[in-house]
């Protein structure tokens, strides 16, 4: 596990959002719990910006009401489209993307597939995308 959330500051990671599902979201099928969200400049090259997930999901982060938490999944927003081998790379460790749909004027958030979709008053989730992504064992 990456230093805990009461280390001292020097050590400390800093996630730009942890967004904690509501009520309504979670009855319309999120169970993920808390998921991350690093925000990057658009155009910047991914690959640290993954590293950086990486770190984050292997981190344990101190939430407003006092609890601890770690991240099952962090997306990396803004991010078009993701292909080769940091695709694969980052499905393996649960890291998606996360960007804003202009055709329905909506965010979406991406690991394998639309998992969610925040649209003006209204949400609309997957969960069957994410029940196995990244949780394969064996050879491959």
């Amino acid at each position: 596990m990456h230093p805990h959330a009461f280390s001292n500051d020097s050590y400390r990671v800093r996630i730009d959002r942890v967004l904690i599902p509501l009520l309504p979201a979670m009855q319309m099928g999120w169970r993920w719990g808390c998921v991350g969200v690093e925000i990057k400049k658009s155009d910047t090259k991914l690959g640290k910006a993954v590293c950086q997930a990486l770190d984050y999901r292997r981190s344990v982060f101190r939430l407003p009401n006092g609890n601890l938490t770690m991240l099952d999944q962090v997306f990396i927003w803004p991010v078009d489209e993701v292909s080769g081998d940091i695709a694969s790379v980052m499905m393996q460790n649960r890291v998606g993307i996360a960007r804003y749909d202009e055709d329905c004027y909506a965010i979406q958030f991406m690991f394998n597939g639309v998992i969610a979709l925040g649209m003006r008053g209204g949400f609309r989730c997957n969960a069957s995308v994410l029940d196995s992504a990244g949780r394969k064992v064996g050879s491959r």
